[in-house]
């Protein structure tokens, strides 16, 4: 949000029971222009702690005033997004139980996407929820 971390995952769930993570983020919000940019990584094998399934992502935030609901923000079709070429393709898996060495090649990663002042209009508009592969 805005450039800061808020939490990283995989949230454990089940297939027949999903679960999500919660975060506040309030105090990161600034008056007017916001920024909401999420990494997701999705390893297209099964783990030890990860079921193998469809990637993708599902976002919302609840913006509320005086603890009434002001405004809704949800991903859809109108988020933008873009494979991160930082992320090395062909890292290595360490042991079945895990999935691959997070190995990221930093000539490669431009971190300006995840602040307010990144353009993004070069970037393709595709639904968040299915964009990942």
């Amino acid at each position: 949000m805005n450039g800061q971390q808020v939490g990283r995952g995989p949230v454990r769930s089940w297939p027949f029971e999903q679960a999500y993570d919660t975060y506040e983020v309030g105090h990161l919000l600034k008056p007017g222009e916001n920024v909401i940019a999420v990494l997701v990584l999705h390893f297209g094998i099964s783990t030890f702690y990860y079921m193998r399934g469809r990637g993708g992502l599902l976002a919302q935030l609840d913006l509320l005033a005086h603890d009434t609901a002001a405004a809704i923000v949800t991903t859809d079709a109108t988020w933008r997004t873009h494979r991160y070429l930082a992320q090395h393709p062909g890292a290595p898996r360490m042991v079945c139980q895990q999935a691959f060495a997070e190995q990221i090649d930093a000539r490669l990663s431009d971190e300006a996407w995840i602040t307010p002042s990144f353009d993004d209009r070069a970037t393709p508009r595709t639904c968040a929820a299915a964009s990942a592969t």
